[in-house]
């Protein structure tokens, strides 16, 4: 395996006190800056919150794709929304232009 396998194959949850810190440090304050509200849809239907979202499954995965602003300012928020209403944890995904990374 390579190191962009291993990366992915090795990843641990954040434990609950860092979820925690991060929320107090970062998402919190971010939260009552901007007031996000989430919408998704149920039989076609706009509900407010994320329970329209399709929940990944064994051999079904989800990939949820985003027009972010500001270079991804508002993905502590949605991580953090989709912890709070699902217990799912999402991952970013940026291309290496964006992070300075080499490609």
């Amino acid at each position: 395996r390579d190191a962009d396998q291993r990366a992915v194959d090795d990843f641990v949850r954040p434990n609950a006190t860092q979820i925690k810190e991060t929320r107090d440090s970062v998402v919190d304050p971010l939260r009552r800056l901007v007031s996000p509200k989430f919408f998704s849809t149920v039989e076609g239907r706009v509900v407010e919150g994320l329970r329209g979202v399709p929940s990944p499954q064994q051999g079904r995965p989800v990939l949820l794709v985003g027009n972010h602003q500001l270079f991804g300012a508002d993905l502590s928020i949605l991580v953090d929304e989709f912890l709070r209403d699902r217990d799912l944890l999402i991952r970013g995904l940026a291309h290496p232009v964006a992070t300075n990374a080499p490609s």
